[in-house]
C-alpha cells in the first residue's frame, strides 16, 4: 500500500514494478489480493491503484487528522 500511496508517481503500479519493489512476485501477488479483498486497491489488467478512500486515509494520516491527541 505504501508503494501506491508514495509521494511521487501516479498512483498506477503494475504488479511487476510491485515485484521488483518488494523482492518476490508471489509476495506482491499475495498483498494486492489482500489489499483487494478489503476494497482498499482496484485492479485493471496488470495494473493496481489505490481506491479513493485508501488516498484519503493517507492524506488524513500525514495532515496529522488521525493522530491522536
Amino acid at each position: 500500500m505504501c508503494v501506491l500511496l508514495a509521494p511521487v508517481g501516479s498512483g498506477l503500479c503494475s504488479l511487476g514494478e510491485l515485484a521488483l519493489t518488494v523482492g518476490d512476485p508471489a509476495t506482491a501477488e499475495l498483498a494486492v489480493a489482500a489489499l483487494h479483498a478489503d476494497g482498499l486497491v482496484h485492479r485493471l489488467d496488470g495494473f493496481v491503484l489505490a481506491t479513493h478512500a485508501a488516498a484519503r486515509t493517507r492524506e488524513l494520516d500525514v495532515l496529522g487528522a488521525l493522530t491522536p491527541t
